[in-house]
């Protein structure tokens, strides 16, 4: 059996699709850009779901992070956000639970960030081995902490300024 490639969608610098693709992995020329998801699961207690990235992966693996991931070729924000937290947490949640809060441009990503809220079990969260080693929850300040300490994916200071203010 053959793996196909992932191909990403190539935006412009306003976000918008260009009709191009590229392989994973194939660098974006200047002015270019792909589309990146963050889901923060948030529960009743207003505690955020975080998990630590497993060894196996190529980037920033060991560290702790959010479900997330890059969209693929014909993919919208939402339908990314929707199959990253299945893929990784096996969680399915209805579309209209996703609440997207913001766009960030980082080097060369849009990054949309997503929130829902529900209070999910985990022992309900079937992990994929291959992305994702543990998970937990956390509070929003010890998870502003764990950046510091590197223990945690620093997605920039404005992401971060806006999930202090806001989450």
């Amino acid at each position: 059996m053959i793996n196909n490639p992932e191909l990403w969608d190539v935006l412009d610098k306003d976000g918008n699709l260009t009709g191009r693709t590229i392989e994973r992995g194939r660098p974006l020329k200047e002015g270019e850009y792909h589309l990146v998801v963050h889901i923060w699961i948030r529960n009743s207690k207003g505690e955020y779901l975080i998990q630590k990235r497993s060894s196996m992966v190529d980037v920033w693996p060991d560290i702790w992070s959010v479900a997330g991931g890059s969209a693929v070729k014909g993919e919208n924000s939402l339908d990314a956000a929707f199959r990253e937290v299945k893929e990784e947490l096996g969680l399915t949640f209805e579309r209209d639970a996703f609440k997207r809060l913001y766009r960030t441009r980082f080097k060369s990503v849009f990054s949309d960030l997503w929130l829902v809220c529900r209070d999910v079990s985990l022992k309900d969260i079937r992990i994929q081995k291959e992305e994702v080693s543990e998970v937990r929850y956390a509070g929003i300040e010890e998870i502003v902490s764990m950046i510091k300490r590197n223990e945690f994916i620093d997605f920039g200071e404005d992401y971060i300024s806006y999930l202090a203010d806001v989450l």
